[in-house]
């Protein structure tokens, strides 16, 4: 569920306070394609008029990634992005240089080899990242 409507509808019918805070970080995640940092999120608050300090902006990231719609990403390089749950699961690639990302969807064949891979090595399987880094088209 990408759709700011739909997911302020969402927390609403559940109960949950909508407050001025809530609404706009969530329109602002569904407003950006790629995962954005906590600094990032407040950033764009700002330029909203949305003034927030960072205990209850990292209060709103991880109330939204316990009520399932907000999830934490990690390309290796010790900084937290966040981005909407899409209903599918996808992948991104990463510009080394300008860090541009673009979401990737792969073959259901990846979910044949995650299940493999389970078998073979008697795990369980919670979750999996895979990301591609390289040049974009731009920075090549």
């Amino acid at each position: 569920m990408k759709n700011a409507k739909d997911i302020l509808a969402v927390l609403k019918a559940s109960g949950s306070k909508m407050t001025r805070v809530r609404i706009a970080a969530v329109e602002v995640f569904a407003g950006n394609a790629a995962p954005i940092t906590a600094l990032q999120l407040g950033a764009a608050l700002a330029r909203r008029g949305v003034d927030v300090n960072k205990t209850t902006l990292y209060r709103e990231i991880a109330f939204l990634a316990g009520k399932g719609f907000v999830e934490e990403i990690d390309f290796g390089d010790r900084v937290t992005r966040y981005e909407l749950k899409d209903a599918g699961h996808h992948h991104h690639v990463v510009c080394v240089r300008c860090d541009r990302v673009v979401d990737v969807d792969l073959d259901r064949d990846l979910d044949s080899q995650e299940k493999a891979i389970a078998q073979k090595t008697k795990f369980t399987i919670l979750r999996h990242s895979l990301e591609f880094f390289g040049l974009c088209a731009s920075c090549k």
